[in-house]
């Protein structure tokens, strides 16, 4: 059985790792939308009306967490190491 290392992401929360397909759809939907692709996700999951693997994140994730990621951090992550 393969075991998940949970993300820290404040004292408080921790995070489980992101799946193959829930990265892939971060880098993607980063790169279509320019250096102000968080705002442009939190509106969307404020209005529900994102991909569902990306609102998928908002339930599972949440707004605190869109903030401390980067695109480095994902790519980081889709290479197998975890910043």
């Amino acid at each position: 059985m393969k075991h998940h290392r949970m993300r820290r992401v404040t004292r408080a929360q921790t995070f489980p790792p992101l799946s193959a397909d829930e990265q892939h759809a971060l880098l993607d939907f980063a790169t279509k939308n320019g250096r102000l692709w968080k705002a442009r996700l939190a509106e969307l999951w404020v209005r529900a009306a994102a991909d569902p693997v990306l609102h998928r994140l908002r339930n599972t994730h949440g707004p605190d967490w869109l903030r401390t990621i980067t695109p480095d951090s994902l790519q980081a992550q889709r290479e197998g190491q975890v910043p």
